[in-house]
Protein backbone atom coordinates (compact mmCIF):
# COMPACT_ATOMS: atom_id res chain seq x y z
CA UNK A 1 0.00 0.00 0.00
CA UNK A 2 2.90 2.74 0.93
CA UNK A 3 3.95 1.63 -2.97
CA UNK A 4 0.77 3.20 -3.79
CA UNK A 5 1.25 6.00 -2.05
CA UNK A 6 4.61 6.74 -2.83
CA UNK A 7 3.39 6.69 -6.55
CA UNK A 8 0.63 9.15 -6.14
CA UNK A 9 2.96 11.24 -3.88
CA UNK A 10 5.93 11.67 -6.57
CA UNK A 11 3.47 12.30 -9.79
CA UNK A 12 1.30 14.37 -8.12
CA UNK A 13 -2.12 12.50 -7.51
CA UNK A 14 -4.30 11.77 -4.78
CA UNK A 15 -3.86 8.43 -3.64
CA UNK A 16 -6.84 6.36 -1.67
CA UNK A 17 -5.27 3.24 -0.25
CA UNK A 18 -7.14 0.23 1.38
CA UNK A 19 -6.58 -3.77 1.84
CA UNK A 20 -8.93 -6.07 1.73
CA UNK A 21 -8.57 -9.69 3.72
CA UNK A 22 -10.99 -11.88 2.07
CA UNK A 23 -11.21 -15.15 0.19
CA UNK A 24 -10.25 -15.92 -3.44
CA UNK A 25 -13.92 -15.91 -4.39
CA UNK A 26 -15.29 -13.18 -2.27
CA UNK A 27 -12.95 -11.23 -4.63
CA UNK A 28 -15.13 -9.49 -6.88
CA UNK A 29 -17.92 -9.06 -3.73
CA UNK A 30 -15.06 -7.26 -1.98
CA UNK A 31 -14.46 -4.92 -5.09
CA UNK A 32 -18.16 -4.36 -5.71
CA UNK A 33 -18.16 -3.62 -2.28
CA UNK A 34 -15.20 -1.03 -2.54
CA UNK A 35 -16.77 0.91 -5.03
CA UNK A 36 -20.22 1.63 -3.43
CA UNK A 37 -18.32 2.37 -0.19
CA UNK A 38 -16.22 5.31 -2.20
CA UNK A 39 -18.79 6.29 -4.57
CA UNK A 40 -16.29 4.97 -7.58
CA UNK A 41 -17.51 6.27 -10.62
CA UNK A 42 -15.01 3.59 -12.47
CA UNK A 43 -13.35 0.69 -11.31
CA UNK A 44 -9.92 -0.39 -13.91
CA UNK A 45 -8.86 -4.15 -13.69
CA UNK A 46 -5.39 -4.54 -14.69
CA UNK A 47 -3.96 -7.55 -16.82
CA UNK A 48 -0.36 -6.82 -16.35
CA UNK A 49 3.10 -8.29 -17.41
CA UNK A 50 4.89 -9.48 -15.20
CA UNK A 51 6.61 -13.41 -13.95
CA UNK A 52 7.52 -14.87 -11.06
CA UNK A 53 9.67 -18.24 -10.41
CA UNK A 54 7.97 -21.41 -11.21
CA UNK A 55 8.44 -22.83 -7.84
CA UNK A 56 5.86 -25.17 -7.88
CA UNK A 57 6.67 -27.81 -10.22
CA UNK A 58 3.60 -29.45 -9.05
CA UNK A 59 0.88 -26.57 -10.50
CA UNK A 60 -0.78 -28.17 -13.15
CA UNK A 61 -3.93 -26.12 -13.38
CA UNK A 62 -5.20 -24.26 -16.29
CA UNK A 63 -3.17 -21.24 -18.11
CA UNK A 64 -4.93 -18.06 -18.61
CA UNK A 65 -6.42 -17.50 -21.99
CA UNK A 66 -4.76 -14.41 -22.69
CA UNK A 67 -1.15 -16.20 -21.68
CA UNK A 68 -0.71 -17.85 -25.25
CA UNK A 69 -1.90 -15.02 -27.41
CA UNK A 70 1.23 -12.23 -25.43
CA UNK A 71 3.53 -14.74 -25.85
CA UNK A 72 4.20 -14.64 -21.75
CA UNK A 73 5.46 -17.67 -21.63
CA UNK A 74 7.01 -18.40 -24.38
CA UNK A 75 8.95 -14.91 -24.66
CA UNK A 76 10.23 -16.00 -20.95
CA UNK A 77 13.10 -18.76 -21.13
CA UNK A 78 14.28 -18.81 -17.71
CA UNK A 79 11.40 -20.86 -17.13
CA UNK A 80 9.23 -17.86 -14.86
CA UNK A 81 5.85 -18.33 -15.14
CA UNK A 82 3.09 -14.85 -14.91
CA UNK A 83 1.58 -14.77 -11.76
CA UNK A 84 -1.79 -14.09 -13.88
CA UNK A 85 -1.56 -17.64 -15.57
CA UNK A 86 -4.42 -18.93 -13.61
CA UNK A 87 -8.36 -19.19 -14.62
CA UNK A 88 -9.35 -17.96 -11.63
CA UNK A 89 -8.44 -14.55 -12.71
CA UNK A 90 -10.31 -14.77 -15.86
CA UNK A 91 -13.37 -15.61 -13.85
CA UNK A 92 -12.30 -12.72 -11.26
CA UNK A 93 -12.48 -10.31 -14.09
CA UNK A 94 -15.61 -11.60 -15.74
CA UNK A 95 -17.12 -11.61 -12.06
CA UNK A 96 -16.28 -8.08 -12.00
CA UNK A 97 -17.66 -7.36 -14.95
CA UNK A 98 -21.19 -8.48 -13.49
CA UNK A 99 -21.42 -7.21 -10.24
CA UNK A 100 -19.93 -4.29 -10.30
CA UNK A 101 -22.56 -1.99 -9.52
CA UNK A 102 -19.96 1.12 -11.30
CA UNK A 103 -18.58 1.46 -14.67
CA UNK A 104 -15.28 -0.79 -15.43
CA UNK A 105 -12.05 -0.79 -17.71
CA UNK A 106 -9.95 -3.73 -18.23
CA UNK A 107 -6.61 -2.49 -19.32
CA UNK A 108 -4.35 -5.37 -20.79
CA UNK A 109 -0.96 -4.29 -20.91
CA UNK A 110 1.06 -5.55 -23.88
CA UNK A 111 3.74 -3.23 -22.22
CA UNK A 112 5.19 0.00 -24.13
CA UNK A 113 7.73 -0.57 -27.07
CA UNK A 114 10.08 3.20 -26.19
CA UNK A 115 10.68 4.80 -23.03
CA UNK A 116 9.25 7.71 -21.93
CA UNK A 117 11.37 10.97 -22.25
CA UNK A 118 8.42 13.77 -21.38
CA UNK A 119 8.25 14.68 -24.99
CA UNK A 120 6.63 11.13 -26.37
CA UNK A 121 3.05 11.04 -27.32
CA UNK A 122 0.55 8.17 -26.29
CA UNK A 123 -1.47 7.24 -29.49
CA UNK A 124 -5.51 6.16 -28.26
CA UNK A 125 -7.64 4.70 -31.50
CA UNK A 126 -11.76 4.10 -30.51
CA UNK A 127 -13.80 2.07 -33.41
CA UNK A 128 -17.09 3.21 -32.45
CA UNK A 129 -19.72 0.81 -33.61
CA UNK A 130 -22.70 2.00 -30.86
CA UNK A 131 -23.98 0.87 -27.75
CA UNK A 132 -23.69 2.24 -23.55
CA UNK A 133 -20.05 0.45 -23.87
CA UNK A 134 -18.68 2.29 -26.78
CA UNK A 135 -20.28 5.58 -25.63
CA UNK A 136 -18.28 5.25 -22.35
CA UNK A 137 -15.59 4.57 -24.37
CA UNK A 138 -16.22 7.50 -26.05
CA UNK A 139 -16.42 9.70 -23.13
CA UNK A 140 -13.27 8.34 -20.93
CA UNK A 141 -10.43 8.70 -24.27
CA UNK A 142 -12.29 12.46 -24.68
CA UNK A 143 -10.95 12.86 -21.03
CA UNK A 144 -7.89 10.96 -21.37
CA UNK A 145 -7.31 13.79 -24.46
CA UNK A 146 -6.95 16.54 -22.06
CA UNK A 147 -3.32 15.40 -21.38
CA UNK A 148 -1.49 17.66 -24.09
CA UNK A 149 0.65 14.19 -24.52
CA UNK A 150 -2.36 12.20 -25.77
CA UNK A 151 -3.77 12.07 -29.76
CA UNK A 152 -6.35 9.86 -30.75
CA UNK A 153 -8.43 8.46 -33.58
CA UNK A 154 -11.97 7.81 -32.99
CA UNK A 155 -13.63 5.91 -36.37
CA UNK A 156 -17.07 5.67 -36.18
CA UNK A 157 -17.73 1.97 -38.04
CA UNK A 158 -21.41 2.11 -39.76
CA UNK A 159 -22.27 -1.38 -40.47
CA UNK A 160 -23.34 -1.98 -44.27
CA UNK A 161 -24.74 -5.18 -45.96
CA UNK A 162 -21.84 -6.42 -48.64
CA UNK A 163 -20.89 -3.14 -49.62
CA UNK A 164 -17.09 -2.14 -50.45
CA UNK A 165 -15.79 -0.05 -47.89
CA UNK A 166 -16.05 3.76 -47.63
CA UNK A 167 -14.86 6.96 -46.15
CA UNK A 168 -16.75 9.67 -45.68
CA UNK A 169 -15.61 13.50 -46.58
CA UNK A 170 -14.54 13.94 -42.43
CA UNK A 171 -11.24 11.98 -44.00
CA UNK A 172 -10.89 11.01 -47.11
CA UNK A 173 -7.35 8.84 -46.62
CA UNK A 174 -7.65 5.67 -47.49
CA UNK A 175 -6.85 2.75 -45.07
CA UNK A 176 -5.06 -0.56 -46.20
CA UNK A 177 -4.36 -3.80 -44.79
CA UNK A 178 -1.51 -3.83 -42.87
CA UNK A 179 -2.93 -6.59 -40.28
CA UNK A 180 -0.48 -9.63 -39.69
CA UNK A 181 -1.72 -13.04 -39.50
CA UNK A 182 0.09 -14.37 -36.73
CA UNK A 183 -0.89 -18.40 -35.92
CA UNK A 184 -2.10 -18.31 -31.93
CA UNK A 185 -2.07 -21.24 -29.59
CA UNK A 186 -3.93 -21.39 -26.94
CA UNK A 187 -5.81 -23.56 -24.63
CA UNK A 188 -9.28 -24.16 -24.35
CA UNK A 189 -10.89 -23.11 -21.26
CA UNK A 190 -14.62 -23.81 -20.73
CA UNK A 191 -16.28 -21.99 -18.42
CA UNK A 192 -19.85 -20.39 -17.78
CA UNK A 193 -20.93 -17.16 -19.73
CA UNK A 194 -21.95 -13.40 -18.32
CA UNK A 195 -25.71 -13.54 -19.63
CA UNK A 196 -27.24 -10.07 -19.40
CA UNK A 197 -31.30 -9.98 -20.14
CA UNK A 198 -32.98 -8.98 -23.75
CA UNK A 199 -33.60 -5.84 -24.49
CA UNK A 200 -36.50 -4.47 -26.52
CA UNK A 201 -36.94 -2.32 -29.71
CA UNK A 202 -37.52 0.94 -27.59
CA UNK A 203 -34.32 0.33 -25.55
CA UNK A 204 -32.45 -0.49 -28.72
CA UNK A 205 -33.77 3.01 -30.25
CA UNK A 206 -33.12 4.89 -27.60
CA UNK A 207 -29.20 3.77 -27.79
CA UNK A 208 -28.95 4.44 -31.28
CA UNK A 209 -30.41 7.63 -30.99
CA UNK A 210 -27.99 8.08 -27.73
CA UNK A 211 -25.31 6.90 -30.09
CA UNK A 212 -26.09 9.94 -32.67
CA UNK A 213 -26.48 12.51 -29.95
CA UNK A 214 -22.98 11.78 -28.49
CA UNK A 215 -21.15 11.46 -32.01
CA UNK A 216 -22.98 14.58 -32.71
CA UNK A 217 -21.63 16.43 -29.54
CA UNK A 218 -18.08 16.30 -30.44
CA UNK A 219 -18.28 15.81 -34.07
CA UNK A 220 -20.28 18.72 -34.77
CA UNK A 221 -18.63 21.80 -35.54
CA UNK A 222 -21.98 23.96 -34.06
CA UNK A 223 -21.12 22.69 -30.66
CA UNK A 224 -19.80 24.71 -28.21
CA UNK A 225 -17.05 23.30 -25.57
CA UNK A 226 -15.49 24.68 -22.64
CA UNK A 227 -11.92 25.35 -22.92
CA UNK A 228 -10.23 21.67 -21.70
CA UNK A 229 -12.43 19.69 -24.14
CA UNK A 230 -12.08 21.61 -26.91
CA UNK A 231 -8.43 21.50 -26.35
CA UNK A 232 -8.86 17.90 -26.62
CA UNK A 233 -11.13 17.52 -29.50
CA UNK A 234 -8.38 19.28 -31.07
CA UNK A 235 -6.08 16.09 -31.26
CA UNK A 236 -8.44 14.19 -32.37
CA UNK A 237 -8.84 13.00 -35.79
CA UNK A 238 -12.90 11.46 -35.85
CA UNK A 239 -13.21 9.69 -39.27
CA UNK A 240 -16.49 7.28 -40.33
CA UNK A 241 -16.27 4.50 -42.08
CA UNK A 242 -19.25 2.37 -43.79
CA UNK A 243 -18.19 -1.59 -44.19
CA UNK A 244 -19.70 -5.22 -44.24
CA UNK A 245 -17.08 -6.48 -42.28
CA UNK A 246 -16.39 -4.52 -38.88
CA UNK A 247 -14.21 -6.29 -37.23
CA UNK A 248 -11.74 -6.47 -40.40
CA UNK A 249 -11.99 -2.35 -40.88
CA UNK A 250 -10.98 -2.41 -37.33
CA UNK A 251 -8.10 -4.47 -37.50
CA UNK A 252 -6.64 -2.88 -40.70
CA UNK A 253 -7.52 0.84 -39.02
CA UNK A 254 -5.44 -0.40 -35.86
CA UNK A 255 -2.53 -1.64 -38.00
CA UNK A 256 -2.47 1.88 -40.23
CA UNK A 257 -2.56 3.77 -37.32
CA UNK A 258 0.29 1.95 -36.10
CA UNK A 259 2.55 2.32 -38.70
CA UNK A 260 1.99 5.84 -38.83
CA UNK A 261 2.51 6.36 -35.47
CA UNK A 262 6.78 6.72 -34.76
CA UNK A 263 6.38 5.64 -31.24
CA UNK A 264 5.11 2.32 -32.01
CA UNK A 265 2.60 2.85 -28.70
CA UNK A 266 -0.50 2.69 -28.98
CA UNK A 267 -4.09 1.66 -26.66
CA UNK A 268 -7.07 0.62 -28.38
CA UNK A 269 -10.26 2.22 -26.25
CA UNK A 270 -13.08 -0.21 -27.00
CA UNK A 271 -16.46 -1.03 -25.38
CA UNK A 272 -16.75 -4.78 -24.24
CA UNK A 273 -20.36 -4.66 -25.71
CA UNK A 274 -21.77 -7.80 -24.77
CA UNK A 275 -24.82 -5.91 -23.84
CA UNK A 276 -27.19 -4.11 -26.18
CA UNK A 277 -24.55 -4.71 -28.87
CA UNK A 278 -25.56 -2.90 -32.23
CA UNK A 279 -24.61 -5.53 -34.09
CA UNK A 280 -23.71 -9.16 -33.53
CA UNK A 281 -20.10 -10.31 -34.82
CA UNK A 282 -20.06 -13.97 -34.07
CA UNK A 283 -19.65 -14.97 -37.49
CA UNK A 284 -17.25 -12.65 -38.58
CA UNK A 285 -15.04 -12.80 -35.64
CA UNK A 286 -14.99 -17.22 -36.66
CA UNK A 287 -13.59 -15.62 -39.78
CA UNK A 288 -11.00 -13.44 -38.55
CA UNK A 289 -9.65 -16.27 -36.03
CA UNK A 290 -9.20 -18.95 -39.10
CA UNK A 291 -7.46 -16.42 -41.06
CA UNK A 292 -5.24 -15.76 -38.57
CA UNK A 293 -4.58 -19.19 -38.50
CA UNK A 294 -5.25 -18.78 -34.34
CA UNK A 295 -7.20 -21.37 -31.92
CA UNK A 296 -8.12 -18.91 -29.25
CA UNK A 297 -10.45 -20.17 -25.85
CA UNK A 298 -13.80 -18.80 -25.93
CA UNK A 299 -12.94 -17.11 -22.68
CA UNK A 300 -11.32 -14.19 -24.75
CA UNK A 301 -14.70 -12.86 -26.63
CA UNK A 302 -16.50 -13.32 -23.43
CA UNK A 303 -13.74 -11.88 -21.56
CA UNK A 304 -12.38 -9.07 -23.96
CA UNK A 305 -16.02 -8.71 -26.58
CA UNK A 306 -15.63 -9.39 -30.56
CA UNK A 307 -13.48 -6.13 -30.69
CA UNK A 308 -11.40 -7.23 -28.44
CA UNK A 309 -11.07 -11.17 -29.25
CA UNK A 310 -10.48 -10.27 -32.90
CA UNK A 311 -7.40 -7.14 -32.52
CA UNK A 312 -6.08 -10.36 -29.80
CA UNK A 313 -6.44 -13.24 -32.71
CA UNK A 314 -4.92 -11.21 -35.07
CA UNK A 315 -1.94 -10.29 -32.53
CA UNK A 316 -2.38 -6.41 -32.99
CA UNK A 317 0.46 -4.79 -31.24
CA UNK A 318 -1.04 -2.55 -29.06
CA UNK A 319 -2.36 -2.77 -25.45
CA UNK A 320 -6.40 -2.76 -25.07
CA UNK A 321 -8.70 -0.60 -22.51
CA UNK A 322 -12.06 -2.76 -22.53
CA UNK A 323 -14.93 -0.51 -21.26
CA UNK A 324 -18.23 -1.73 -19.83
CA UNK A 325 -20.76 0.93 -19.08
CA UNK A 326 -23.05 0.28 -15.72
CA UNK A 327 -26.31 -1.94 -15.90
CA UNK A 328 -28.59 1.41 -15.96
CA UNK A 329 -27.24 2.88 -18.74
CA UNK A 330 -29.07 2.28 -22.53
Amino acid sequence: ISVFRTFGYLNNLLVSAALSVVSQDEFPAAVSRHTVETESEMVIVPWSRGSTEAADETDTGALNPFDGIFHRTAANTSGARDPTSSVMYSEFIRNVFSTSLSNVALFVDRGISTPHNGLSTQHLFLPFIGGPDDRLALSFLIQLARNPSVQATVIRIMKTEDLPRSITNIDKRDVTDTSLAIPIVLQTLAAGDTVYAQHDTLNRLTSETADNLAWDRYVSVSTSHDAGTAAALSRILFRTLATSTPLHTIIECAAKILQANSTGNMIVVTGRSRRMAVEAHAAELRKVITEAGASISSSVHKTLGDVGAALVARNTHASLLILQATANSL
